[in-house]
């Protein structure tokens, strides 16, 4: 079933029954939604009034064809057929498709491109695969932060600004094309299955256990929308430590502060106890917190992060940078 809303998340109500085939894609491009059933996509005005039906690559069959599709452009359209381990490609809306690429190894999840030439994949095994025009027949290049994680979901707002989410709630970041990743844990241990920004800094991640989680910084930071709140305050051992260059901190505000909200300060500070990095001095309402702190610029050793909220929390943890 495919449910639409006009009413900000607040009224739900059935856009198209689907007849219990799985629904394993949707996309509104233009005022038309298109939805893939059973291999196939499917186009459909706003209204809900049937408008036609896009070819399935080289007729393949409704197991062997698309789970996952993207339109680029009036008549780019890019298409995943994970059981064949294939991507393909259509300039004229789907009236002929081009095999782009043939892969190996572990499933693809999920994939963006940000244009008729670049583009990310994303899948298990901690897989993240970049390919451009020059070889998009050839090999790809692969960036790969880490191979313990499968990632479900990635979004390019532009050639420079990726974000792939993941299991156990982990979200990585590169702001430089792929070269370089930072991992921005979220305090959720839910698996982030999708990820979509409006621009470089404002995006929202969703995952499983019905988790939304929003970033208004470019992915440093990332609130957690949904409706569980904290019920005592928490500060959280950062993620990774040892670290280099970046680390995540997370903490929990609680809700007996009411409707209000309280000065909240998370500070870094040296071995010989200088506070060297101020990241958030600012009224925060009751909910979950992470901050990425960047340590690029430091030297190797310990260091130490306090949390005070108001004059009823503080707490101090030691952290690691290690180059």
């Amino acid at each position: 079933v495919i449910t639409k809303t006009t009413k900000g998340r607040k009224n739900w109500s059935i856009f198209k029954d689907t007849a219990s085939y799985y629904t394993s894609d949707i996309q509104i491009y233009e005022d038309t939604l298109y939805y893939m059933h059973r291999g196939t996509i499917r186009r459909y005005s706003l209204e809900g009034n049937f408008i036609d039906t896009i070819a399935n690559p080289f007729d393949l069959g409704s197991y062997q064809g698309l789970i996952k599709f993207m339109i680029v452009d009036d008549s780019t359209i890019y298409g995943l057929s994970d059981a064949r381990r294939e991507m393909f490609r259509t300039y004229n809306k789907g009236r002929d498709w081009t095999k782009l690429i043939r892969y190996s190894g572990g499933a693809i999840y999920d994939f963006h491109f940000i244009n008729s030439e670049t583009g990310f994949l994303v899948g298990g095994e901690g897989s993240i695969y970049k390919t451009t025009y020059s070889n998009l027949l050839e090999t790809i290049e692969t960036g790969n932060p880490n191979t313990n994680l499968a990632f479900y979901s990635v979004w390019m707002s532009d050639i420079y600004n990726i974000y792939v989410g993941g299991s156990r709630g982990v979200i990585y970041s590169s702001h430089d094309g792929g070269v370089t990743w930072i991992l921005n844990h979220t305090n959720i241990t839910s698996d982030i299955t999708r990820i979509r920004f409006i621009n470089s800094e404002t995006g929202w991640a969703a995952g499983d256990n019905g988790v939304i989680l929003k970033t208004t910084t470019g992915g440093s930071y990332w609130e957690n929308e949904s409706n569980e709140v904290p019920v005592k305050y928490a500060l959280y051992q950062n993620y990774p430590n040892p670290f280099n260059p970046a680390t995540t901190i997370s903490f929990d505000i609680p809700d007996d502060i009411g409707d209000g909200s309280i000065r909240t300060k998370l500070a870094v500070y040296d071995i010989t106890g200088r506070e060297v990095r101020v990241i958030v001095d600012q009224d925060l309402q009751a909910n979950s917190y992470s901050y990425t702190f960047d340590a690029s610029t430091f030297s190797s050793g310990v260091y130490f992060y306090k949390l005070t909220a108001g004059s009823d929390f503080s707490q101090t943890k030691k952290m690691v940078l290690v180059k």
